[in-house]
């Protein structure tokens, strides 16, 4: 189970992959992740793009058992280098501040919540797999997909 929510996590920390803009773009980003029958992850958070190479996303993950009705929430703050190519995306962590919001599942507390996102220098990569106006989905090495919508301006 721990690997699922691992795998889970870092995936959520690192699926802001919207389609950037030469200017800035924002996008709200949303993905929801059955983790095991009682568990699931949930992933919500708003990125911004400053230029085609930089994000900042700006979010909350919640992790929620629903046989004991008890969460674990971290907020985070990530900068992103990334490259784009076609289709294809690479994002690396550039920095990361996390702060446990509330841990009720005892999941973040004395150090996990860092060691449940990737290092620092850390890339992952994908492929914008739907894409109209507005609306963007982005698959990742690890099979996860997340969803973004473009903010109204």
């Amino acid at each position: 189970m721990r690997e699922k929510i691992l795998l889970s996590v870092s995936t959520l920390f690192f699926l802001i992959g919207c389609e950037g803009a030469p200017n800035e773009e924002t996008w709200h980003c949303l993905q929801e992740n059955q983790i095991s029958p009682e568990l699931i992850a949930s992933q919500k958070s708003t990125v911004v793009y400053s230029t085609p190479q930089t994000a900042k996303s700006s979010g909350i993950v919640t992790i929620q058992n629903t046989a004991l009705n008890k969460k674990s929430e971290l907020k985070s703050e990530l900068t992103f280098s990334r490259e784009d190519s076609g289709k294809k995306i690479k994002m690396t962590l550039l920095s990361a501040d996390l702060e446990v919001v509330t841990d009720e599942l005892n999941l973040l507390s004395e150090g996990r919540a860092q060691a449940l996102l990737p290092e620092v220098g850390t890339s992952i990569s994908g492929e914008i797999i739907y894409q109209d106006g507005a609306t963007q989905r982005v698959k990742y090495e690890n099979n996860e997909v997340l969803e973004c919508t473009l903010q109204d301006v």
